[in-house]
């Protein structure tokens, strides 16, 4: 009988244990998860209007909406009257891509992005849908304009920030597009349609055991590619989400890989330039930084004036 209580009190410290592991697991797991570099960086624009004629209006950045008094519905499929609100965010810079957290991959294949914006309507707190006989007229601002792009549709991973682009539709003509989707939306073309080449590319931290929530990206300066660092191994960051070094990238331009990461606490960054080559080994030194410093460091390296 002894034995038996001595089983049954080391069963429950054993179960008692699972659950303070896991406890922890989870609570470390949700912190990391937590992103420096995310959507909510991004302002919101707020647009007004009412539901008796149609209303064209352009964003900050260009973006031009076309929307027709009878666009929206309750999300029940209700109609709505009244004043209605829009929002609307633009991501077309280097610098915006970057603290938005948003990269250019669609299940694994990676893209060139002609821009993103977020896409929303409400009534008050209530959000609304788009009528199934009223799209939304889009044009999206352009400095080049390339060929084979397509609109994408962009879900998050929770608060990640890490977004995936699928759902690929043909445009109307060159960046304009028609859509009953809100939420994130992209132009995009597949990296594949370009002059890609298969290359091998592995960065490393400086004493990386130093840093925790670490976040590596890689961003062309010419062309529309932000790719996620995975870490495959101790302190080996790889690009492509098989976790392998080898990946279909287009070589010869000129790209910048960074990483900000905590310590201690405190924020840190390290950013490096070159010229993406078939065989790359890179190692980023960190710094210490702050929120205003790490946003004004990522507007210095990609200005007019740099590219």
């Amino acid at each position: 009988m002894k034995l038996l209580f001595v089983k049954i009190g080391l069963a429950i410290l054993i179960f008692f244990g699972f659950l303070w592991l896991i406890k922890i697991l989870l609570n470390e797991s949700s912190q990391d998860m937590v992103s420096p570099l995310n959507p909510d960086r991004i302002p919101v624009q707020e647009f007004f209007f009412s539901l008796n004629k149609d209303t064209i209006f352009t964003g900050k950045e260009g973006t031009v909406l076309k929307i027709n008094k009878d666009a929206f519905i309750d999300c029940q499929g209700k109609p709505v009257e009244g004043r209605i609100r829009i929002n609307l965010k633009e991501i077309y810079s280097k610098p915006d891509i970057i603290l938005s957290g948003i990269t250019t991959t669609s299940d694994g294949q990676i893209l060139e992005t002609g821009g993103a914006l977020y896409l929303n309507a409400y009534q008050g707190e209530k959000t609304l849908c788009v009528n199934d006989t009223a799209k939304i007229g889009v044009i999206v601002p352009a400095g080049e304009v390339r060929r084979d792009m397509k609109l994408y549709r962009g879900r998050f991973f929770d608060n990640t920030a890490k977004i995936n682009w699928t759902d690929p539709e043909e445009l109307l003509n060159n960046y304009v597009f028609e859509t009953g989707n809100l939420g994130w939306l992209s132009i995009e073309r597949l990296v594949d349609k370009m002059n890609a080449e298969e290359i091998s590319l592995v960065v490393s931290v400086n004493n990386r055991k130093d840093y925790k929530y670490l976040i590596m990206r890689m961003i062309y300066l010419n062309l529309g590619i932000c790719l996620d660092g995975f870490e495959a191994g101790k302190n080996r960051f790889v690009f492509g989400n098989n976790y392998a070094e080898n990946l279909k990238l287009p070589v010869g331009e000129p790209v910048i890989v960074f990483a900000v990461a905590q310590r201690e606490e405190r924020p840190y960054i390290g950013m490096q330039e070159f010229i993406l080559g078939k065989n790359n080994v890179s190692t980023l030194n960190l710094k210490e930084t702050t929120t205003e410093e790490m946003e004004a460091l990522i507007e210095a390296w990609f200005s007019e004036d740099k590219e």
